[in-house]
């Protein structure tokens, strides 16, 4: 099937994913439907357009997880979270992406968009304190663990969204490797909103499984048939590249900014949660450190969300670099 059969077929079946996507809420598990997000934006304009998750997508990473979402928590759990070092936990990720439009069949897929392979939004860990001593993303010292976010991104870049969309697992697994990965790791210091501090953290050089196809012949496969019909309906299927190899990584900048607050639950006890707003672009790109200011600008614009996750009495106010200690 070329690009432009499959391009039709996406529109045509527009009607029947729509009922499709309320079934697949109760095949996929449970959606975090009481974090509900605002719109995301980005400021200025790019030629795209955005689709903006509003309920997020929840996740649960355990090696011995079911196979709710193609198994992706299952997969990145043993891949990238060894039960030795990293119990269970949950993940709910909301995100902005550029969508498929007329004239410009790939949006995050097309390897010719501006924001291809990228998205920018939020992320919401939560972990039983009865399993984790501090809060996802953090050290026993109360410092921040650049390493368990760093996995966090690749989790979510690798197989919530590429290998569900249909990343083939070797090219997908191939970017799991941090051991001798040339990241960049740098603190941001603190930002306020509102009442709460939150702490920043600078990544620079990670490498996640992207979409693009090239001349190779590879293509696009499907572990899961409905999940991959409706994360290609959503983040679109560009046509083949000229030059180059398919599913080729593509290595992010990213700008993170992280807090968290315990809650108890009657089941489980008590719970850390740890909230994590992302903007990221590509290394390759000279307008990265633009798109992350303009992805930033987009997030204050939706300071609202917060409320979503939990943190109430934070007024939906600009965050602020402010020195705080």
């Amino acid at each position: 099937m070329n690009w432009h059969t499959l391009l039709l077929a996406s529109t045509l079946v527009f009607g029947v994913l729509s009922v499709v996507a309320v079934l697949a809420a109760v095949r996929f598990g449970p959606l975090g439907g009481r974090f509900i997000m605002p719109r995301l934006s980005l400021p200025g304009d790019l030629g795209v357009r955005l689709t903006s998750t509003r309920l997020g997508l929840q996740v649960h990473v355990d090696p011995e997880g079911g196979g709710a979402v193609a198994g992706v928590g299952r997969l990145a759990a043993r891949s990238l979270f060894p039960a030795a070092r990293f119990p269970r936990f949950t993940v709910r990720t909301f995100s902005a992406f550029a969508r498929p439009s007329r004239g410009r069949p790939g949006g995050w897929a097309d390897p010719a968009a501006p924001l291809y392979a990228l998205r920018f939004g939020a992320w919401e860990v939560e972990a039983e304190a009865a399993l984790w001593r501090q809060p996802f993303g953090y050290r026993d010292d109360g410092r921040l663990d650049p390493e368990t976010l760093v996995r966090l991104v690749k989790a979510d870049w690798n197989y919530f969204t590429a290998y569900a969309w249909g990343v083939p697992l070797d090219a997908v697994a191939a970017c799991d490797r941090l051991e001798g990965a040339a990241i960049h790791v740098a603190q941001g210091g603190r930002v306020r909103v509102g009442e709460r501090g939150w702490d920043r953290l600078l990544l620079d050089g990670v490498d996640v499984a992207a979409p693009g196809l090239g001349q190779d012949g590879r293509r696009p496969v499907a572990p899961d048939a409905l999940v991959a019909a409706l994360w290609r309906f959503g983040l679109g299927v560009a046509p083949p590249a000229a030059v180059g190899p398919s599913f080729a990584p593509v290595r992010l900048r990213l700008r993170l900014r992280i807090s968290h607050r315990s809650s108890v639950d009657e089941d489980r006890g008590r719970l850390h949660h740890t909230a994590i707003l992302f903007a990221a672009a590509r290394d390759d790109d000279p307008g990265a450190e633009a798109l992350l200011d303009r992805q930033e600008r987009g997030l204050d614009e939706a300071a609202a969300l917060l409320a979503g996750f939990g943190f109430p009495g934070d007024p939906p106010v600009a965050l602020r670099s402010d020195g705080i200690p």
